[in-house]
């Protein structure tokens, strides 16, 4: 399991911006997946915010979606905003 989380970080990280790195990450298995078959992982860009963005990432085998996965990202220099 934790072969597919981390094969769906990396494809949410080659959507941000190299100054980010991952702050947060929420999994759901929707349904096992099959170490024999192939795997999609389809990346959606939610927002990109000046501190943060924000990634969902569905896995799927044989078209079926297994993995639900969002991640945030945050600039490695951040800062707290004034009011």
């Amino acid at each position: 399991m934790g072969k597919y989380l981390q094969q769906a970080m990396r494809a949410a990280q080659n959507t941000v911006d190299k100054t980010r790195q991952v702050h947060s990450q929420h999994g759901y298995f929707i349904r096992p997946g099959d170490p024999k078959l192939p795997i999609i992982y389809e990346v959606n860009r939610v927002r990109d915010g000046r501190s943060f963005s924000t990634r969902s990432v569905n896995a799927k085998q044989e078209e079926k979606l297994f993995l639900v996965v969002y991640y945030h990202s945050k600039t490695r220099k951040w800062t707290k905003l004034s009011n």
